[in-house]
């Protein structure tokens, strides 16, 4: 694969991926609310994509509602800790969303690299995390995790999630993602990746399927075992489309989902259909989640490459933002 197709500096973005963290926690340290009961998330696209982590890392504890919408889809308060999330700042469907929480008194929090969001934070004197710029939204995502995580934190609606972070960093550079992820790309290229996990971990499967989405401008679509045995299974019965499965495989999986996985390889290989089965690693959850993540952002990096495509813009989403206007 020709290094020379990208003319992005996405691959030391990558790189540096596992730095996020410990910076994300650094710029949220200062912002402390109190008396919040519930949390409601706005956000669309890579700006939301933490709050889907978060879900997995902070339950039972904590669930964060998310709204990706122009109007609310949930009762909002002055006991709603709201956190307004756009990489852009200019995010119409989210901007709607902020007006119509601040009309309610929530308490609210804005995490954005600029735009209308750091113009509204700064005029109506909100609470503001003001993330690094330069990035694609979905490759912020360790920023916006961190930086979430910390005001959770500070406003005692978690505990102890903090300090767990901070291994993070050290835990994900032991691993070396580009030697599997640009084989992975071989083996994939010219296919549609299928992402299939246990339901537990349904948005890093959702993740990887938007990374694919986005850096190697394919289709890609994700699901999650058992509920997929019921129905979706049935549509790989008369193929039309070169499918290739990416199986996410936790060894603490319920003993069911890996034997539902063991036979969904079986018949499906039977069928001539490519599955590949990658092992989420790690000794604990949050080096499970960010290392799949991980994996995936540069199995699609590579896979970009092997198209020869640059894997940073997604000019029809910036096309279709153009034609809305």
């Amino acid at each position: 694969m020709s290094e020379n197709l990208d003319h992005s500096n996405l691959k030391q973005v990558l790189k540096d991926f596992p730095k996020q963290f410990a910076a994300g926690l650094q710029l949220a340290e200062n912002v402390k609310l109190s008396g919040c009961k519930e949390v409601l998330l706005l956000g669309m696209g890579g700006s939301a994509l933490p709050a889907d982590l978060l879900n997995l890392y902070l339950a039972p504890e904590l669930e964060i509602k998310v709204n990706r919408d122009y109007e609310l889809q949930s009762a909002v308060d002055h006991e709603t800790l709201v956190l307004a999330c756009s990489y852009s700042g200019n995010t119409e469907e989210t901007l709607a969303a902020l007006e119509l929480c601040l009309q309610k008194k929530a308490q609210v929090v804005v995490l954005t690299a600029g735009g209308r969001f750091l113009e509204i934070a700064d005029k109506q004197k909100l609470a503001k995390v003001v993330l690094p710029s330069g990035l694609q939204p979905r490759c912020a995502t360790g920023y916006f995790f961190a930086a979430i995580l910390q005001i959770l934190e500070n406003a005692g609606l978690v505990s102890g999630k903090v300090s767990a972070l901070k291994g993070l960093e050290k835990n994900l550079q032991q691993f070396n993602f580009e030697e599997q992820a640009e084989e992975l790309a071989l083996q994939i290229k010219d296919k549609v990746p299928i992402i299939y996990a246990a339901d537990k971990y349904w948005s890093v499967a959702r993740n990887l399927k938007i990374k694919f989405n986005e850096h190697a401008k394919t289709q890609s679509f994700w699901n999650v075992f058992p509920e997929l045995n019921h129905n979706e299974m049935v549509g790989f019965t008369e193929l039309i489309m070169p499918a290739c499965f990416l199986l996410l495989r936790d060894s603490t999986d319920h003993p069911r989902i890996q034997k539902r996985m063991q036979i969904f390889t079986e018949l499906m290989k039977d069928k001539g259909i490519a599955v590949i089965t990658i092992e989420m690693q790690g000794a604990d959850l949050l080096t499970k989640i960010f290392s799949t993540v991980l994996l995936g952002d540069w199995t699609a990096y590579y896979l970009a490459l092997a198209y020869g495509i640059d894997p940073t813009p997604v000019a029809l989403v910036e096309d279709f933002k153009k034609m809305m206007k």
